[in-house]
């Protein structure tokens, strides 16, 4: 089975990790219906092109967006491609890792399909 080495990098740390092919998923950008006024977004910041959070403070006419970097005040004007929607954090350890998960059921005597 051949593994990929992806190195994830973020605002505040960069990691890597080994998947195979079938974990691999294209990028997908969002569709308008999934962002209005308010919504917590990651958003591109032109200035060294890593994606921080913020929400979105403003839509404009003409399809881009305003965001505002809610932990330093920073905003910017963004198109809906430089918008992403904030990662979900696994509940537990066993969410993030199946193997996890099923040796944590496996010690509990349960059967994992």
């Amino acid at each position: 089975m051949i593994m990929h080495n992806v190195l994830f990098m973020d605002y505040d740390y960069a990691h890597t990790h080994l998947v195979t092919r079938s974990e691999l998923r294209t990028y997908v950008p969002l569709e308008v219906d999934q962002v209005d006024l308010h919504t917590p977004v990651r958003a591109l910041w032109d200035h060294d092109n890593f994606f921080y959070p913020g929400k979105v403070t403003a839509v404009h006419q003409d399809g881009t967006y305003e965001v505002t970097f809610e932990p330093w005040g920073n905003k910017t004007t963004v198109s809906l491609d430089d918008l992403q929607l904030p990662r979900r954090k696994p509940r537990s350890e066993t969410d993030a890792n199946p193997l996890a998960a099923a040796a944590a059921a496996s010690a509990e005597g349960k059967r994992i399909s």
